[in-house]
């Protein structure tokens, strides 16, 4: 019988961006990453923050107006050990959002992203 040692490593942060004049814009990120085997890894980010720059334009009618927007991230890895230290993973991540929907008219109605990426490192 083998065993196989999980190994799951997370992560908060908060943040403060003291505006004067104005308020502090706060944000808070959660993620945590969990290496399944070897060559399997599944991961997760969760981010809020209040953003006052989401229209830099100054004509824009909400410019510098702050909005609390929140991320949720999910993603997979495949690792492929190459030759001594090299490995490549390949993988990818389904992101949605909540927002208030004054945003809606510039970033949608439910705004979602995907992505598929290749990473050469060095070591695990």
């Amino acid at each position: 019988m083998r065993l196989i040692a999980l190994t799951l490593a997370t992560m908060l942060a908060f943040a403060a961006k003291d505006r004067v004049p104005g308020d502090t814009l706060t944000a808070w990120i959660a993620e945590a990453n969990w290496d399944l085997d070897r060559h399997n890894t599944l991961f997760g980010r969760f981010e809020n923050v209040r953003n006052d720059e989401l229209f830099p334009d100054h004509d824009a009618a909400l410019h510098d107006q702050p909005f609390r927007v929140s991320k949720f991230q999910a993603g997979y890895a495949y690792r492929l050990p190459l030759t001594g230290p090299l490995n490549l993973a390949l993988g990818g991540t389904v992101s949605t959002y909540a927002k208030p929907n004054a945003l809606d008219a510039a970033y949608g109605n439910n705004p979602m992203g995907l992505t598929l990426f290749a990473k050469l490192s060095l070591g695990h």
